[in-house]
């Protein structure tokens, strides 16, 4: 890992107004939090007061920290937002670890605030597969003193109880020995938590995702529907899962789109 992030010392950031690679310098800073996770923190030279903080995926039995994670910087740096990743703990069937861990990565950006020249209201969570769960479990059960105020969900697993939608492994490892217990599957359901003080949801993902089934997305978006809240979604008919900061073929499309939003609902208020 640290060898990886000397390698991103100089990045390629996937630009949201341009398809071509662009070189330049991010200096992270690797901030250690209480009980063993970490964050790292990629702050632009002129930050706009927003900070995401980003969970990668991995089947809750590994984290993709680099295209999920790490390579994202640029494309948020240049908009200057700051971003901080999140190594949090695998739940090895322990399932308050990684969503203690994400809280303590919102409270940290809110506790200093100030010092990171950030708005309190301007500060979101991000995650991608697994890390989609961490991200909207955390959108629907976090303090509210430090609960995000937007999310950004890719290619997300939502669902815990509906077993024609969970993705099997990574409910097993998050929940362990009471997978099979009901109560506990929907505590741990974003898609049934959904309340109308959830933050407002950017969400894309692909039609044909063989790994995470598409609907898991759409109860999602259903629920934050019912319940009043803004969401985006945008689905693209052909695509991998797991794509992350990969060059794809819509890659300048969703992150045009994200970029977008961003400035519409979050940039701009």
């Amino acid at each position: 890992m640290k060898n990886l992030k000397k390698l991103l010392l100089t990045a390629v950031a996937i630009t949201a107004s341009s398809a071509a690679f662009t070189v330049f310098a991010v200096k992270p800073q690797v901030i250690k939090l209480d009980n063993g996770p970490e964050i790292t923190l990629y702050t632009p030279e002129k930050p706009v007061g927003a900070a995401v903080l980003i969970c990668p995926g991995g089947g809750y039995v590994k984290k993709c920290i680099d295209k999920e994670g790490y390579l994202f910087a640029p494309f948020f740096n240049e908009k200057g937002i700051t971003l901080a990743v999140l190594d949090y703990r695998l739940p090895a069937g322990n399932p308050s670890l990684p969503t203690g861990d994400a809280v303590a990565g919102l409270r940290y950006l809110h506790d200093n605030a100030d010092a990171l020249h950030l708005d309190k209201n301007k500060i979101g969570i991000m995650g991608g597969s697994a890390g989609g769960h961490l991200a909207a479990q955390t959108a629907v059960s976090a303090p509210k003193d430090v609960a995000p105020k937007f999310q950004i969900l890719l290619y997300p697993a939502v669902s815990m109880v509906d077993m024609s939608l969970a993705h099997r492994g990574s409910r097993e490892r998050l929940l362990g020995d009471k997978a099979d217990d009901r109560e506990t599957m929907i505590a741990y359901s974003p898609n049934l938590l959904v309340t109308p003080e959830t933050a407002q949801a950017f969400i894309i993902l692909t039609a044909d995702d063989s790994i995470v089934d598409p609907e898991n997305s759409l109860s999602y978006a259903r629920a934050l529907g019912s319940n009043g809240v803004a969401c985006e979604l945008h689905m693209f008919a052909h695509g991998p899962h797991g794509f992350g900061a990969n060059e794809i073929p819509f890659r300048k499309v969703w992150l045009d789109a994200l970029s977008h939003w961003l400035d519409t609902n979050v940039l701009s208020e």
